[in-house]
């Protein structure tokens, strides 16, 4: 369905209908012209020459102000477009229409919306069977929250255009945001009898059957979908799914790793169901299995990230040194680094770290921030202030640096400086908002005043229900340690686990003196200990299979007979190679007889032979290798420009197979898999 309209690009061009009375003069057809090319400034400067011969010439000025709209010039959108209703023929009902909507536009981005809605209503007078202005104007009602306004208007686009799914799906938002799930699903489902390639129509579906608990119809909802197009809403609700979900999820995802072994975002999507819910071990054998089928260290990152949040520091530097060496100009990589330092207490090799980042990307004030952090907590206050004030220098606005600048300067005796950061902090955070951390809780208690501590927290709660770790903060500095020890053990029981940032947090003071929080602690370390065992018994173990590959072996080089694409080839195996390559003469075979198509290009790089000569190749993508029955989907691959090259099986097939014995007996590769 549509987009709110509260972006710049949805200022486009209206084509002109036979009623509208136009100029026939030179700059302003040009001018049309641009902006149908797209060429904004250019059409702009030619309607601005025509406004300098025809100085009242509405449409001109109506074209000024789309084009400015396009540019997110609202000023001069908003002036442009004025004068265009100024000036307009009354009678040409088209384009006073139009101008109405652009005004409406305008009024939109700058947050006006009772100009907007007066405007829209306008536009909607002079062109009742606009499907696209009842549209936007329902959206509007939407943001606002009036249903029963913005219900009428998707119920007139039904009317006008009732194969036109955007109406039923605008209907059935509506009702999803009342909590009428039952009659939203009879909307979504006949948007998507309308149009069965509708993918966002199943996610919408998806997501009220979670809402009513039904995860069985949600997980197969949100998987179709994924399946149509890669539909980001149906990805983000699967990866995302309640607790109680899961099961249903992981079940549902393992059909999918069945019917197809070497895809490998099945085993990806399930993966991160596994790190949301805290199950680490699980997920990470997730992804080592995702790393066979395909070799992008995203992959190392993400289990990086496992063993961080397990306590696990080695293994989480080991692999994140993986996603460095693959690309040693990562400045993100480096500060994950800096934090894993930071965590196992070499805050030398922190601080060393997060320099190089900062080095790279010198513009990132969270970076200020974190090496801030790290020499604030080593005690290095000067040096920790001077990176908080290069982070409010670069963002004003960001209130955790300014709360931990206000926090240092407390400590200093240095409380007017101090009471200025809180209160700052407290303007940017006057209540909770869903998109941030909220930390404005910490600048009340600085500031004396625990009731609103205590009130924003609860808000803080509401909103984000998971972040019972720092409530239990916010406690612990008050001493409330009763209240704070209950905290804590809901943080353990929601899948908190970072026992090491526990032991050291400053927050965390008070309650670390008492001994309820020595009796806590102690029980769950025991249960994550349970966990990690029972986490490594992973899923069960997929089916390993052994297909046997016949080979020839002549001139010291291993050919196996292969299809590619269905094109039935003979390749060498080659462990040498990185990628799966063909000569000239064979990519120019198959892209004339249909075996490769254009859509499969995916790029260039640059190789090197043996011979130490560097050569540039097409880049492209094979749907299907098979040898020996064992299919592999997704290749990448790449042309040799030598016509005689040889044909060679390279690593991006090897990292997909397992293990690999050459039987030179019996003259074949044993390969074994799992699937």
């Amino acid at each position: 369905m549509r987009k709110p309209l509260f972006l710049a690009a949805l200022f486009c061009i209206i084509l002109c209908n036979a009623e509208a009375k136009e100029p026939t003069s030179y700059n302003y057809q040009r001018g049309l012209e641009a902006m149908s090319d797209g060429e904004t400034k250019k059409a702009i400067d030619l309607f601005n020459r025509e406004l300098k011969d025809h100085p009242k010439c509405g449409y001109s000025y109506a074209w000024v102000a789309s084009g400015y709209g396009r540019l997110g010039d609202y000023g001069k959108a908003l002036t442009s477009v004025n004068y265009a209703l100024k000036y307009l023929p009354k009678k040409d009902k088209y384009y006073v229409g139009w101008a109405y909507r652009l005004r409406a536009l305008t009024y939109v981005y700058l947050g006006d919306s009772v100009a907007a809605l007066a405007d829209y209503t306008q536009a909607i007078k002079y062109q009742p069977e606009t499907y696209d202005y009842y549209s936007e104007r329902g959206d509007l009602y939407f943001e606002l929250k009036q249903y029963d306004l913005s219900n009428a208007d998707y119920l007139h686009m039904i009317k006008l255009e009732p194969g036109n799914t955007d109406g039923y799906m605008g209907y059935g938002r509506n009702l999803r945001e009342q909590d009428k799930f039952d009659e939203a699903i009879e909307q979504f489902s006949y948007a998507f009898k309308l149009d069965k390639d509708f993918s966002q129509a199943l996610a919408f579906r998806a997501e009220c059957y979670a809402k009513q608990h039904k995860y069985e119809e949600a997980v197969a909802d949100m998987i179709k979908a994924i399946e149509m197009d890669e539909n980001r809403k149906a990805i983000y609700q699967l990866v995302y799914i309640d607790k109680e979900g899961v099961d249903d999820a992981i079940a549902q995802l393992k059909v999918q790793m069945a019917k197809n072994p070497n895809t490998p975002y099945w085993f990806t999507f399930a993966g991160m169901i596994f790190e949301k819910q805290h199950q680490y071990r699980k997920a990470i054998a997730m992804y080592e299995k995702v790393k066979t089928l395909d070799a992008d260290s995203w992959y190392d990152a993400e289990i990086s990230d496992c063993y961080f949040e397990m306590g696990d520091f080695a293994n989480a530097l080991r692999y994140l040194h993986i996603v460095f060496d693959a690309d040693s100009t990562d400045a993100y990589v480096m500060m994950k680094i800096a934090d894993i330092y930071n965590e196992m207490d070499s805050v030398d090799l922190a601080i060393e770290w997060a320099s190089k980042g900062i080095n790279l990307a010198p513009d990132q004030p969270s970076w200020y921030y974190r090496r801030g952090w790290y020499a604030d907590k080593a005690g290095r206050w000067d040096e920790a202030i001077e990176d908080y004030n290069m982070a409010i220098t670069i963002k004003p606005q960001y209130a955790y640096a300014l709360l931990c600048r206000g926090q240092l300067y407390h400590f200093q005796g240095k409380e007017d400086l101090a009471r200025k950061d809180f209160e700052k902090v407290i303007s940017i955070e006057p209540w909770p908002r869903e998109d941030d951390n909220p930390c404005a809780q910490y600048a009340y208690f600085y500031l004396g005043d625990t009731a609103k501590a205590i009130a924003f927290t609860d808000s803080v709660l509401i909103m984000h229900p998971d972040n019972l770790y720092d409530a239990a903060c916010i406690y612990s500095l008050m001493n409330d340690t009763a209240t704070s020890l209950s905290y804590l053990r809901k943080a353990f029981e929601d899948g908190f686990r970072r026992f090491a940032h526990l032991r050291k947090d400053d927050d965390m003071a008070n309650v670390r003196a008492t001994a309820g929080y020595q009796a806590l602690y102690d029980e769950y370390w025991q249960i994550y200990q349970e966990e990690l065992k029972q986490d490594s018994e992973t899923l069960d173990e997929l089916e390993e299979v052994t297909y046997e590959v016949p080979f020839t072996a002549s001139n010291g080089v291993t050919k196996v007979d292969c299809t590619i694409n269905g094109l039935p080839l003979n390749f060498i195996f080659d462990t040498g190679a990185s990628d799966v390559t063909i000569s000239q003469t064979e990519a120019n075979f198959m892209f004339k007889n249909g075996y490769l198509a254009q859509k499969d290009i995916v790029g260039k790089q640059r190789y090197g032979t043996a011979d130490g000569s560097v050569h540039v190749g097409t880049v492209f993508v094979l749907n299907k290798i098979n040898f020996g029955g064992l299919e592999l989907q997704n290749i990448r691959a790449s042309v040799v420009a030598n016509q005689k090259a040889p044909l060679l099986l390279g690593q991006t097939v090897l990292q997909r197979l397992g293990k690999i014995e050459i039987d030179n007996e019996k003259k074949v590769l044993k390969i074994t898999t799992k699937k």
